[in-house]
């Protein structure tokens, strides 16, 4: 398994996608050496997140799984069964709905690659942080692409 943090330059409109350290290096000690080089953490939203599924809903990437901030199981399980039922126009209507009038807040959406040669899957959470489910050479440009370009880039 392998993490990354999504960056931002602090004051310009640059990302980057860094992989995590082990372990072994204290997380909030590496964010806080990130944020002296001059980097902010980047968050996403409950609209970046439908970005991101509006824009992946034709792609290789299948929506596996959503995860609420919350506790809502009930919720959480209505939202699942539209991912894996791919009924994406009606999982973005109601998540756009309830965030206009119930303020539900996603932690993260979970996506599998299905790709013949090396499929995977990872998880994005609101906080940055991308989980791989194993390690793949050069990984970070196909995530590049894949989140900072529909999602990162029109948050300019």
């Amino acid at each position: 398994m392998m993490k990354y943090k999504i960056f931002k330059k602090k004051n310009l409109l640059e990302f980057e996608i860094v992989a995590l350290p082990d372990a072994s290096t204290s997380y909030y000690l590496y964010v806080s050496t990130k944020i002296k080089e001059g980097y902010n953490q980047y968050t996403l939203t409950v609209n970046k997140f439908l970005k991101l599924m509006i824009e992946l809903k034709a792609s290789k990437f299948k929506l596996t799984s959503i995860e609420l901030l919350e506790v809502d199981t009930q919720f959480e399980q209505e939202l699942n069964k539209l991912a894996l039922n791919q009924e994406f126009d009606k999982l973005i209507q109601r998540i756009e709905f309830l965030d206009n009038y119930e303020e539900v807040d996603l932690k993260s959406l979970t996506y599998k690659y299905d790709s013949i040669d090396n499929p995977f899957s990872f998880k994005l959470q609101n906080n940055g942080v991308i989980i791989l489910d194993k390690n793949i050479k050069n990984i970070e440009k196909l995530l590049f692409d894949t989140i900072i370009h529909p999602v990162v880039e029109n948050d300019k």
